[in-house]
């Protein structure tokens, strides 16, 4: 059956960006060691052995679809096809955004397969690096996915806001603004019926636990950043 596609928005768009490396000396920073040069050799060895671990087992992939902006304004971000998305800092970051991207992007399973191997074997240490690799890996794959997005949207004479995905605090004039997690449900509502690689639990959680979901907008290139 062919996914229904809301209202006026565009077809859904698959990437399938490179495998990412995975810069040893940045895991070991994230883990606190500020000095890797002078990292005990058999805490590096565990390092590489789990970024080397992490390239052999990602499995890139994206999601995404842009859709029109009717109206944002308050807390109300108004779509096509009578769906709306809420968060209060909105307006200070989409309020001149024509299109937003919904997006769903995933280093794949067979880390998720690996880290419950090594916990299950209890070698918690591989598991910790591993862990770090693999968020750094689901990192530079959706950067790879922005680059692409906005190289899309300057065809169109547009630039990108900043990311944004629930579950997060964001910046308002009047303090911080968390966009809610349960908005998963809607965010994830606008891919209609199509099958992606992540899959979302009923707690809002994603699985594979190595993906990421969120929008961006596209506003025109004149347009001012927000303060």
């Amino acid at each position: 059956m062919t996914p229904e596609i809301p209202r006026g928005a565009a077809p859904i768009e698959s990437l399938q960006p490179g495998n990412p490396r995975v810069g040893v000396d940045r895991m070991l920073r994230i883990q606190g060691y500020t000095a890797p040069e002078k990292v005990r050799p058999a805490v590096r060895e565990v390092a590489e052995r789990n970024a080397e671990r992490a390239e052999g087992l990602f499995d890139p992939a994206v999601r995404y679809r842009r859709i029109p902006v009717l109206n944002c304004s308050n807390d109300s971000l108004a779509l096509c096809g009578d769906v709306s998305l809420h968060c209060r800092a909105f307006p200070r970051f989409l309020s001149a955004a024509r299109e937003i991207a919904v997006f769903v992007t995933t280093a794949g399973g067979r880390i998720d397969d690996e880290l419950a191997r090594l916990n299950t074997e209890e070698q918690f240490l591989d598991m910790l690096f591993l862990e770090t690799a693999a968020w750094l890996g689901i990192e530079e794959i959706t950067k790879a996915f922005i680059v692409h997005l906005r190289e899309r949207a300057a065809d169109d004479g547009l630039r990108l806001t900043r990311r944004m995905g629930p579950g997060y605090d964001y910046k308002t004039e009047d303090g911080k603004a968390q966009w809610p997690l349960d908005e998963q449900r809607s965010l994830f509502a606008l891919f209609g019926d199509a099958t992606l690689p992540v899959h979302l639990l009923d707690s809002c959680a994603m699985l594979p636990k190595m993906s990421r979901s969120g929008l961006v907008g596209l506003v025109p290139s004149l347009a001012s950043p927000p303060p």
